[in-house]
C-alpha cells in the first residue's frame, strides 16, 4: 500500500529506535516492551494496529515540510502513545484480553506514556502550552468515548462519536502544524482526521463484530445489524441477544454490510483535499474500498446461493461474511 510503502525505510528506523528505547526499561518491562513493539511492526509481522497512529507525522510532512528527523521523533512518540492506549483498552476488556500480567502491563503503559511525552517535548518549543492543552482535549474525547461505551450505542452516522475512540492520534498532526507555525490550518485538518478516523472505526467494527457480540453497544456495525433486525424483533415482541446467525442474516438478507459501505464511502468522500495530506485521503479511501469489496462479495454470494440452493441453505451454510 502506497501510504505504507513510501515510508518503508523510515519505518525501519522508527521501530528500531522504539525498540532500543524500550529495551532500556527496567527489569522484565524492557523485554515485554520490545515484544509489544515488534507485534505492531507492519513490515515484519503485518502489525496489529492501524498505521495512522505512527505514520501521520510523515503524511503531514507533505504539508509542513519539516523533514524526516522531526517526523521520526514524533512517529516514535506516537507509537509509544498508541501502545499506552492499547494497554489501557486491553485491560478495560478484562484480564483475559491482556497480553501479559495486568500489573506489569500497567507499569509498562506508564513508561510508554512518559516516553511519548519526552519525544513530543523535543518539538514543542514553539508553543508547549497549546500542544499539551490539545493533548488534554484529545485525551478527554477518548475518555468520553470509551467510558460511556457500555451505556451508549455506537452511532454509525455520528462522525465525531466514531472518531473520538482514536482522538489522541490527532496530536501527531497538531504537533507538526504547531512546529511549522501553521496552526491556523489545524481546524480543517482536525475535520479531515475525524472523517478518516470514522472510516477507520467502521472498518474495525466490521472486522471485530464476532468479538463484540457479547457487548455490541460499542460496535457501529452491530448497530446497523440491530437496525436491520428491528422488524424481526418487533414481531418477536422484544430485542433478542445477538448471535452469529443474526449477523449473517442481516448481511445477506437485509444488506447491513452494504449500508456500512455506503456510510464509509460518504465519509471518505467528504475529506477536503485542500486540507488533508494525500496519504490520509488514500488511507481512508483504501479502508472504505475494503468494506465495499466485502459488501460486493456478500451480494455475489447471495445471488449464487439463491440460484443454487435457496435462502434456508444460504443462512445455514455460510460460515463467514
Amino acid at each position: 500500500m502506497e501510504y505504507i510503502d513510501r515510508y518503508r525505510g523510515e519505518l525501519l528506523e522508527v521501530f528500531a529506535e522504539a525498540e532500543a528505547e524500550a529495551g532500556r526499561f527496567p527489569d522484565e518491562l524492557g523485554r515485554l516492551g520490545r515484544e509489544l513493539i515488534g507485534a505492531c511492526h507492519p513490515l515484519k509481522t503485518g502489525g496489529k494496529a492501524s498505521v495512522i497512529a505512527y505514520l501521520l507525522p510523515y503524511w503531514m510532512d507533505d504539508i509542513t515540510g519539516l523533514g524526516s528527523r522531526v517526523c521520526r521523533d514524533l512517529a516514535v512518540g506516537s507509537l509509544f502513545a498508541m501502545l499506552h492506549y492499547s494497554i489501557v483498552d486491553d485491560l478495560m476488556d478484562g484480564p483475559e484480553a491482556a497480553p501479559a500480567d495486568p500489573r506489569r502491563l500497567l507499569a509498562l503503559g506508564q513508561l510508554f506514556h512518559a516516553a511519548f511525552q519526552a519525544r513530543y517535548a523535543r518539538h514543542a518549543a514553539a508553543d508547549p502550552e497549546r500542544l499539551w492543552a490539545l493533548y488534554a482535549r484529545y485525551a478527554a474525547e477518548w475518555a468520553a468515548a470509551v467510558g460511556g461505551e457500555p451505556e451508549r450505542r455506537a452511532d454509525p452516522l455520528d462522525v465525531r462519536q466514531l472518531a473520538r475512540k482514536s482522538a489522541p492520534v490527532k496530536l501527531g498532526a497538531a504537533a507538526m502544524l504547531l512546529a511549522a507555525g501553521m496552526d491556523e490550518r489545524l481546524p480543517a485538518v482536525e475535520e479531515a482526521l475525524d472523517l478518516a478516523l470514522a472510516v477507520l472505526q467502521l472498518s474495525d467494527d466490521w472486522q471485530d463484530w464476532a468479538e463484540d457480540l457479547a457487548a455490541p453497544n460499542g460496535n457501529a456495525f452491530l448497530t446497523i445489524v440491530r437496525d436491520a433486525l428491528a422488524p424481526d424483533d418487533a414481531e418477536a415482541g422484544e430485542p433478542r441477544p445477538f448471535t452469529e446467525r443474526d449477523v449473517k442474516a442481516a448481511v445477506f438478507r437485509r444488506g447491513a454490510l452494504a449500508r456500512l459501505s455506503r456510510i464509509a464511502d460518504a465519509y471518505a468522500g467528504r475529506i477536503d483535499e485542500r486540507a488533508a495530506p494525500p496519504m490520509l485521503i488514500l488511507f481512508a479511501r483504501t479502508l472504505a474500498d475494503g468494506i465495499r469489496r466485502g459488501a460486493e462479495e456478500a451480494e455475489a454470494e447471495v445471488s449464487r446461493l439463491i440460484a443454487g440452493h435457496g435462502f434456508s441453505k444460504l443462512i445455514s451454510d455460510l460460515s463467514k461474511i
